[in-house]
Protein backbone atom coordinates (compact mmCIF):
# COMPACT_ATOMS: atom_id res chain seq x y z
CA UNK A 1 0.00 0.00 0.00
CA UNK A 2 3.42 2.40 0.27
CA UNK A 3 3.00 2.49 -3.49
CA UNK A 4 6.34 5.10 -3.26
CA UNK A 5 9.72 5.93 -1.75
CA UNK A 6 8.14 9.00 -0.26
CA UNK A 7 5.65 6.81 1.12
CA UNK A 8 7.69 4.40 2.60
CA UNK A 9 9.98 7.56 3.92
CA UNK A 10 6.95 9.01 5.96
CA UNK A 11 5.43 5.87 7.15
CA UNK A 12 8.52 4.05 8.15
CA UNK A 13 10.89 7.33 9.13
CA UNK A 14 8.00 9.26 11.07
CA UNK A 15 4.73 7.69 10.75
CA UNK A 16 5.30 3.94 12.60
CA UNK A 17 7.65 5.05 15.61
CA UNK A 18 4.73 7.68 16.99
CA UNK A 19 2.56 6.51 19.52
CA UNK A 20 -0.54 5.80 19.10
CA UNK A 21 -3.31 7.65 20.72
CA UNK A 22 -6.59 5.86 19.85
CA UNK A 23 -9.45 8.21 20.73
CA UNK A 24 -11.77 5.72 19.75
CA UNK A 25 -11.62 2.19 20.08
CA UNK A 26 -14.51 -1.17 21.30
CA UNK A 27 -11.75 -2.78 23.46
CA UNK A 28 -12.26 -4.00 26.94
CA UNK A 29 -11.08 -2.50 29.71
CA UNK A 30 -11.73 -5.29 32.01
CA UNK A 31 -9.09 -7.30 29.65
CA UNK A 32 -6.47 -4.80 29.58
CA UNK A 33 -7.20 -4.06 33.58
CA UNK A 34 -6.49 -8.31 34.41
CA UNK A 35 -3.86 -7.86 31.60
CA UNK A 36 -6.03 -10.83 29.72
CA UNK A 37 -3.90 -13.92 27.66
CA UNK A 38 -6.39 -15.06 24.62
CA UNK A 39 -6.57 -18.96 24.82
CA UNK A 40 -5.36 -18.64 21.16
CA UNK A 41 -6.37 -16.91 17.65
CA UNK A 42 -9.90 -17.94 17.54
CA UNK A 43 -10.45 -15.92 20.46
CA UNK A 44 -8.72 -13.32 19.48
CA UNK A 45 -9.67 -12.78 15.50
CA UNK A 46 -13.67 -13.96 16.28
CA UNK A 47 -14.73 -13.25 19.61
CA UNK A 48 -17.18 -10.21 19.00
CA UNK A 49 -15.72 -9.50 15.45
CA UNK A 50 -19.30 -8.98 13.49
CA UNK A 51 -17.31 -7.62 10.47
CA UNK A 52 -15.52 -11.39 10.46
CA UNK A 53 -19.02 -13.13 11.34
CA UNK A 54 -20.39 -11.59 8.34
CA UNK A 55 -18.39 -12.72 5.90
CA UNK A 56 -18.34 -16.72 7.35
CA UNK A 57 -22.20 -15.92 6.81
CA UNK A 58 -21.54 -15.06 3.11
CA UNK A 59 -19.67 -18.22 2.79
CA UNK A 60 -22.49 -19.93 4.14
CA UNK A 61 -20.35 -21.56 7.42
CA UNK A 62 -23.25 -22.57 10.08
CA UNK A 63 -23.84 -20.62 13.20
CA UNK A 64 -22.53 -22.44 15.05
CA UNK A 65 -18.97 -22.24 13.36
CA UNK A 66 -19.54 -18.50 13.70
CA UNK A 67 -20.64 -17.48 16.72
CA UNK A 68 -22.13 -20.66 18.00
CA UNK A 69 -20.83 -23.43 20.91
CA UNK A 70 -18.60 -25.02 18.49
CA UNK A 71 -14.89 -25.62 19.53
CA UNK A 72 -12.87 -22.79 18.74
CA UNK A 73 -10.65 -24.79 16.58
CA UNK A 74 -13.43 -26.18 14.69
CA UNK A 75 -13.89 -22.10 13.70
CA UNK A 76 -10.80 -20.60 13.13
CA UNK A 77 -10.18 -23.32 10.48
CA UNK A 78 -13.28 -22.41 9.21
CA UNK A 79 -12.48 -18.89 8.70
CA UNK A 80 -9.09 -19.06 7.65
CA UNK A 81 -10.84 -21.47 4.84
CA UNK A 82 -12.88 -18.17 3.65
CA UNK A 83 -10.32 -15.56 3.92
CA UNK A 84 -9.20 -16.34 0.25
CA UNK A 85 -12.43 -16.03 -0.76
CA UNK A 86 -12.47 -12.15 0.58
CA UNK A 87 -9.78 -11.02 -1.18
CA UNK A 88 -9.58 -6.93 -1.56
CA UNK A 89 -11.76 -6.99 1.61
CA UNK A 90 -10.57 -5.22 4.18
CA UNK A 91 -10.70 -8.22 6.58
CA UNK A 92 -8.04 -10.28 4.56
CA UNK A 93 -6.14 -7.49 4.55
CA UNK A 94 -5.75 -7.24 8.38
CA UNK A 95 -5.52 -10.64 8.53
CA UNK A 96 -2.66 -10.66 6.36
CA UNK A 97 -0.72 -8.05 8.15
CA UNK A 98 -1.53 -9.24 11.81
CA UNK A 99 0.01 -12.73 10.92
CA UNK A 100 3.13 -10.52 9.55
CA UNK A 101 3.20 -7.90 12.90
CA UNK A 102 3.17 -8.94 15.57
CA UNK A 103 2.79 -12.69 14.77
CA UNK A 104 5.54 -12.92 12.69
CA UNK A 105 4.58 -15.70 10.10
CA UNK A 106 3.90 -13.17 7.36
CA UNK A 107 5.22 -16.05 5.21
CA UNK A 108 2.02 -17.93 5.50
CA UNK A 109 -0.99 -16.53 3.10
CA UNK A 110 -4.19 -17.76 5.46
CA UNK A 111 -5.77 -20.03 3.45
CA UNK A 112 -7.60 -23.96 4.37
CA UNK A 113 -3.91 -25.19 3.23
CA UNK A 114 -2.15 -23.56 5.78
CA UNK A 115 -4.60 -23.04 8.30
CA UNK A 116 -3.73 -26.12 10.83
CA UNK A 117 0.35 -24.92 11.05
CA UNK A 118 -0.78 -21.60 11.73
CA UNK A 119 -2.87 -22.63 14.40
CA UNK A 120 0.33 -24.70 15.68
CA UNK A 121 2.62 -21.81 15.31
CA UNK A 122 0.18 -19.05 17.68
CA UNK A 123 -1.08 -21.34 20.17
CA UNK A 124 2.83 -21.61 21.88
CA UNK A 125 3.00 -17.59 21.12
CA UNK A 126 0.22 -16.57 22.30
CA UNK A 127 0.52 -17.92 25.65
CA UNK A 128 3.83 -14.79 26.19
CA UNK A 129 3.76 -11.91 27.90
CA UNK A 130 3.79 -10.05 25.19
CA UNK A 131 0.69 -10.99 23.45
CA UNK A 132 -0.82 -10.33 26.18
CA UNK A 133 -3.67 -7.49 26.12
CA UNK A 134 -1.40 -4.79 27.99
CA UNK A 135 1.76 -6.81 26.34
CA UNK A 136 -0.04 -6.29 22.30
CA UNK A 137 -0.78 -2.40 23.12
CA UNK A 138 3.25 -2.47 24.36
CA UNK A 139 4.50 -3.70 21.21
CA UNK A 140 2.68 -1.04 19.34
CA UNK A 141 3.44 1.75 21.14
CA UNK A 142 -0.09 2.47 22.22
CA UNK A 143 -0.08 5.32 25.39
CA UNK A 144 -3.77 5.77 24.99
CA UNK A 145 -7.09 4.05 24.76
CA UNK A 146 -10.41 5.47 24.71
CA UNK A 147 -13.21 2.20 25.20
CA UNK A 148 -16.93 2.68 24.81
CA UNK A 149 -18.59 2.60 28.22
CA UNK A 150 -22.31 3.23 29.32
CA UNK A 151 -23.41 6.02 31.84
CA UNK A 152 -24.12 3.21 34.25
CA UNK A 153 -20.54 1.23 34.22
CA UNK A 154 -19.17 1.60 37.46
CA UNK A 155 -15.60 1.84 35.70
CA UNK A 156 -13.61 -0.11 38.28
CA UNK A 157 -11.32 -1.24 35.49
CA UNK A 158 -10.25 2.04 34.39
CA UNK A 159 -9.79 2.94 38.50
CA UNK A 160 -7.56 -0.06 38.85
CA UNK A 161 -5.59 0.14 35.38
CA UNK A 162 -4.84 4.32 36.67
CA UNK A 163 -3.68 2.95 39.88
CA UNK A 164 -0.96 0.92 37.97
CA UNK A 165 0.76 3.43 36.46
CA UNK A 166 1.26 0.81 33.52
CA UNK A 167 2.33 3.15 31.49
CA UNK A 168 -1.44 3.04 28.99
CA UNK A 169 -3.78 5.29 30.07
CA UNK A 170 -7.21 3.41 29.76
CA UNK A 171 -10.46 6.09 29.91
CA UNK A 172 -13.68 5.81 29.53
CA UNK A 173 -15.94 7.31 26.82
CA UNK A 174 -19.28 8.25 27.96
CA UNK A 175 -21.83 6.83 25.75
CA UNK A 176 -25.31 7.17 26.72
CA UNK A 177 -27.37 5.87 23.80
CA UNK A 178 -29.91 4.04 25.69
CA UNK A 179 -31.34 7.03 26.93
CA UNK A 180 -32.27 8.06 23.25
CA UNK A 181 -33.88 4.99 22.70
CA UNK A 182 -37.32 6.64 23.44
CA UNK A 183 -38.98 4.91 20.48
CA UNK A 184 -39.29 1.84 23.01
CA UNK A 185 -41.00 2.58 25.96
CA UNK A 186 -40.36 -0.79 27.40
CA UNK A 187 -36.63 -0.88 27.48
CA UNK A 188 -36.38 2.86 27.93
CA UNK A 189 -38.08 2.83 31.20
CA UNK A 190 -35.62 -0.64 31.95
CA UNK A 191 -33.03 1.70 31.05
CA UNK A 192 -34.17 4.35 33.43
CA UNK A 193 -34.67 2.55 36.31
CA UNK A 194 -30.89 1.71 36.05
CA UNK A 195 -29.59 4.73 35.45
CA UNK A 196 -31.73 5.73 38.99
CA UNK A 197 -30.43 2.94 40.62
CA UNK A 198 -27.11 3.88 39.66
CA UNK A 199 -27.13 7.41 41.04
CA UNK A 200 -29.08 6.19 44.09
CA UNK A 201 -31.93 9.30 42.57
CA UNK A 202 -35.69 8.84 41.59
CA UNK A 203 -35.90 9.47 37.86
CA UNK A 204 -39.61 11.20 37.75
CA UNK A 205 -39.39 14.33 36.00
CA UNK A 206 -36.86 15.09 32.70
CA UNK A 207 -34.71 17.51 34.81
CA UNK A 208 -34.26 15.05 37.06
CA UNK A 209 -33.20 12.60 34.24
CA UNK A 210 -30.70 15.21 33.55
CA UNK A 211 -29.63 15.53 36.87
CA UNK A 212 -28.75 11.49 36.70
CA UNK A 213 -27.17 12.20 33.61
CA UNK A 214 -24.91 14.86 34.21
CA UNK A 215 -23.99 12.70 37.48
CA UNK A 216 -23.00 10.09 36.01
CA UNK A 217 -20.31 12.32 33.21
CA UNK A 218 -18.77 13.69 36.37
CA UNK A 219 -17.89 10.49 37.45
CA UNK A 220 -16.87 9.91 34.05
CA UNK A 221 -14.22 12.86 33.93
CA UNK A 222 -13.23 12.00 37.20
CA UNK A 223 -12.12 9.10 35.51
CA UNK A 224 -9.74 11.29 32.74
CA UNK A 225 -13.04 10.90 30.17
CA UNK A 226 -12.19 13.63 27.58
CA UNK A 227 -15.06 12.60 24.97
CA UNK A 228 -18.97 11.54 24.95
CA UNK A 229 -20.27 9.05 22.10
CA UNK A 230 -23.57 8.82 20.27
CA UNK A 231 -24.48 6.30 17.56
CA UNK A 232 -27.61 7.68 15.88
CA UNK A 233 -29.25 6.54 12.36
CA UNK A 234 -30.67 9.76 12.20
CA UNK A 235 -30.86 13.23 14.35
CA UNK A 236 -34.25 14.43 15.38
CA UNK A 237 -34.18 17.38 13.04
CA UNK A 238 -36.20 19.65 15.53
CA UNK A 239 -34.99 21.99 17.37
CA UNK A 240 -35.03 21.37 21.75
CA UNK A 241 -38.36 21.85 23.30
CA UNK A 242 -38.09 22.10 26.81
CA UNK A 243 -41.57 22.27 27.53
CA UNK A 244 -42.85 19.31 25.57
CA UNK A 245 -39.84 17.48 25.98
CA UNK A 246 -41.20 17.65 29.73
CA UNK A 247 -44.93 15.73 28.66
CA UNK A 248 -43.17 13.81 26.48
CA UNK A 249 -40.92 12.83 29.83
CA UNK A 250 -43.81 12.10 31.78
CA UNK A 251 -46.12 10.37 29.34
CA UNK A 252 -42.69 7.72 28.35
CA UNK A 253 -42.00 7.36 32.18
CA UNK A 254 -45.82 6.13 32.64
CA UNK A 255 -45.34 3.39 29.74
CA UNK A 256 -47.34 5.23 27.20
CA UNK A 257 -46.10 4.42 23.55
CA UNK A 258 -44.96 7.66 22.04
CA UNK A 259 -46.05 9.07 18.93
CA UNK A 260 -42.88 9.98 16.10
CA UNK A 261 -43.12 13.47 17.10
CA UNK A 262 -42.95 12.97 20.67
CA UNK A 263 -39.88 10.49 20.12
CA UNK A 264 -38.37 13.56 18.35
CA UNK A 265 -39.15 16.30 20.89
CA UNK A 266 -37.29 14.11 23.96
CA UNK A 267 -34.61 12.95 21.56
CA UNK A 268 -33.75 16.40 20.38
CA UNK A 269 -34.14 18.09 23.99
CA UNK A 270 -32.02 15.53 25.64
CA UNK A 271 -29.25 15.35 23.28
CA UNK A 272 -29.37 19.22 23.21
CA UNK A 273 -28.65 19.25 27.20
CA UNK A 274 -25.65 17.04 26.72
CA UNK A 275 -24.64 19.07 24.60
CA UNK A 276 -24.32 21.71 26.78
CA UNK A 277 -23.18 19.68 29.61
CA UNK A 278 -19.83 18.41 27.06
CA UNK A 279 -19.60 22.12 26.07
CA UNK A 280 -19.09 22.90 30.06
CA UNK A 281 -16.65 20.15 30.81
CA UNK A 282 -14.53 20.74 27.56
CA UNK A 283 -15.58 17.28 26.71
CA UNK A 284 -15.50 16.18 22.71
CA UNK A 285 -18.76 14.97 21.65
CA UNK A 286 -18.72 12.51 18.58
CA UNK A 287 -21.65 11.81 16.51
CA UNK A 288 -21.82 8.99 14.43
CA UNK A 289 -24.92 9.51 12.12
CA UNK A 290 -26.30 7.12 9.25
CA UNK A 291 -26.41 3.30 9.90
CA UNK A 292 -29.43 1.34 9.67
CA UNK A 293 -29.09 -1.08 12.91
CA UNK A 294 -30.03 -4.46 13.31
CA UNK A 295 -32.07 -5.55 10.16
CA UNK A 296 -31.90 -9.10 10.73
CA UNK A 297 -34.76 -9.85 13.32
CA UNK A 298 -33.78 -13.52 13.82
CA UNK A 299 -30.14 -12.59 14.69
CA UNK A 300 -31.25 -9.77 16.71
CA UNK A 301 -33.61 -12.52 18.72
CA UNK A 302 -30.81 -15.37 18.63
CA UNK A 303 -27.63 -13.44 19.47
CA UNK A 304 -28.36 -10.01 20.17
CA UNK A 305 -27.50 -6.63 19.12
CA UNK A 306 -24.04 -5.94 17.00
CA UNK A 307 -24.15 -9.34 15.68
CA UNK A 308 -23.37 -8.45 11.64
CA UNK A 309 -26.78 -7.31 10.85
CA UNK A 310 -26.37 -3.59 10.14
CA UNK A 311 -25.85 -1.66 6.67
CA UNK A 312 -25.40 1.80 5.42
CA UNK A 313 -28.88 3.88 5.59
CA UNK A 314 -29.94 6.00 3.12
CA UNK A 315 -30.81 8.84 5.30
CA UNK A 316 -30.91 12.65 4.63
CA UNK A 317 -28.84 14.11 7.13
CA UNK A 318 -28.00 17.81 5.95
CA UNK A 319 -31.16 20.12 7.26
CA UNK A 320 -30.97 17.78 10.90
CA UNK A 321 -27.05 17.87 11.21
CA UNK A 322 -27.42 21.88 10.60
CA UNK A 323 -30.63 22.58 12.85
CA UNK A 324 -28.70 20.39 15.76
CA UNK A 325 -25.03 22.43 15.30
CA UNK A 326 -26.81 25.66 14.71
CA UNK A 327 -29.13 25.58 17.77
CA UNK A 328 -26.03 24.87 20.06
CA UNK A 329 -24.32 27.39 18.43
CA UNK A 330 -26.74 30.64 19.09
CA UNK A 331 -26.34 29.52 22.86
CA UNK A 332 -22.48 30.04 22.45
CA UNK A 333 -22.39 26.25 23.54
CA UNK A 334 -20.88 24.06 20.59
CA UNK A 335 -17.67 22.70 21.79
CA UNK A 336 -15.32 20.00 20.09
CA UNK A 337 -17.16 17.63 17.99
CA UNK A 338 -16.31 14.90 15.99
CA UNK A 339 -18.82 14.17 12.98
CA UNK A 340 -18.91 10.73 11.03
CA UNK A 341 -21.03 9.31 8.03
CA UNK A 342 -21.56 6.38 6.80
CA UNK A 343 -22.56 6.66 3.77
CA UNK A 344 -20.02 7.53 1.38
CA UNK A 345 -23.01 9.14 -0.59
CA UNK A 346 -22.78 11.80 2.57
CA UNK A 347 -19.29 13.00 2.59
CA UNK A 348 -19.21 16.20 1.21
CA UNK A 349 -22.55 16.87 3.03
CA UNK A 350 -20.80 16.71 6.33
CA UNK A 351 -17.39 17.97 5.17
CA UNK A 352 -19.24 20.90 4.53
CA UNK A 353 -21.70 21.21 7.47
CA UNK A 354 -18.41 20.94 9.78
CA UNK A 355 -17.08 24.65 8.13
CA UNK A 356 -20.08 26.08 8.94
CA UNK A 357 -19.62 26.06 12.80
CA UNK A 358 -15.67 26.57 12.82
CA UNK A 359 -14.42 29.42 15.28
CA UNK A 360 -12.66 30.47 18.40
CA UNK A 361 -11.39 26.56 18.89
CA UNK A 362 -8.71 25.73 15.80
CA UNK A 363 -10.06 22.95 14.57
CA UNK A 364 -13.42 22.81 16.66
CA UNK A 365 -15.44 21.01 14.34
CA UNK A 366 -14.04 17.61 12.67
CA UNK A 367 -14.69 16.07 9.64
CA UNK A 368 -13.85 12.28 11.39
CA UNK A 369 -11.86 9.44 9.58
CA UNK A 370 -13.81 7.24 7.17
CA UNK A 371 -16.00 4.90 9.71
CA UNK A 372 -17.11 1.41 9.49
CA UNK A 373 -18.14 0.56 5.97
CA UNK A 374 -16.22 3.15 4.74
CA UNK A 375 -12.92 1.78 6.94
CA UNK A 376 -11.33 0.20 3.76
CA UNK A 377 -8.81 1.47 1.30
CA UNK A 378 -11.42 3.05 -1.54
CA UNK A 379 -13.01 4.51 1.67
CA UNK A 380 -10.47 6.32 3.24
CA UNK A 381 -9.45 7.72 -0.42
CA UNK A 382 -12.95 8.94 -0.70
CA UNK A 383 -13.12 10.52 2.70
CA UNK A 384 -9.79 12.22 2.63
CA UNK A 385 -10.74 13.91 -0.70
CA UNK A 386 -13.91 15.58 0.56
CA UNK A 387 -11.88 16.64 3.85
CA UNK A 388 -8.78 17.98 1.76
CA UNK A 389 -11.32 19.67 -0.76
CA UNK A 390 -13.70 21.14 1.68
CA UNK A 391 -11.34 21.65 4.74
CA UNK A 392 -8.23 21.56 6.27
CA UNK A 393 -6.64 18.58 5.75
CA UNK A 394 -3.75 19.73 8.16
CA UNK A 395 -5.72 20.41 11.10
CA UNK A 396 -7.38 16.41 10.71
CA UNK A 397 -7.86 14.83 13.69
CA UNK A 398 -6.28 11.48 12.55
CA UNK A 399 -7.63 8.09 12.13
CA UNK A 400 -8.40 5.71 15.11
CA UNK A 401 -8.71 2.12 15.14
CA UNK A 402 -13.01 1.44 15.80
CA UNK A 403 -11.69 -2.15 16.77
CA UNK A 404 -12.94 -4.81 18.59
CA UNK A 405 -9.34 -6.83 18.56
CA UNK A 406 -6.21 -6.11 20.18
CA UNK A 407 -4.45 -7.22 17.30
Amino acid sequence: MLSCNRARELYHGVASNCPIIDYHSHLSPDHIERDHQFEDLAELWLKGDHYKWRLMRAAGVPEELTTGNAPNKEKFLRFVSVLPLALRNPVYTWCCMELARPIGIGGKLPSAQTAEEIWEETKALLATPQFSTRGLLRQFGVRVVCTMDDPTDSLDAHRAVASEDCGIAVLPTYRPDPVLNVGDVEVWNAYIDLLSERTGSGIDSFDALMGALESRLDHFVAHGCRLSDHGLSQLPGIRPQRALAIQAFAAARSGRVLGQEQCRVLQASILHELAVLYHARDIAMQLHIGPLRNNNTRLLKTIGRDAGGDSIGDFSHAVALNIFLDALDAEGKLGRTILYNSNPCDNDTFATAAGNFQGGTSGRIQYGPAWWFMDQRDGILRHLESLSNHGLLGLFIGMLTDSRSFL
